[in-house]
Formats: structure tokens, C-alpha cells, sequence
């Protein structure tokens, strides 16, 4: 949704913001996956 957002703002795609989405998604879920498994 913030990539929706931030796409909406501009004419064209900001990759930057796409990529630094994408890093958190993964922090969150490599944390959830160590969070379940202890």
C-alpha cells in the first residue's frame, strides 16, 4: 500500500522506495519466521 501511495505522488515508478519496501516485507518476515520457530 505505501508503494501504491508513493507511485500515486509521482509520474513514474520510484524503484528506491520499491526496493526499501521490499527490504522490510523480508526483515518482517525473516523475524516472524524466527519468531514462530523459538
Amino acid at each position: 500500500m505505501l508503494v501504491a501511495r508513493a507511485a500515486n505522488g509521482s509520474t513514474r515508478p520510484s524503484w528506491t522506495l520499491l526496493a526499501i519496501s521490499f527490504l522490510i516485507s523480508a526483515v518482517i518476515v525473516v523475524g516472524l519466521r524466527i519468531a514462530f520457530r523459538a
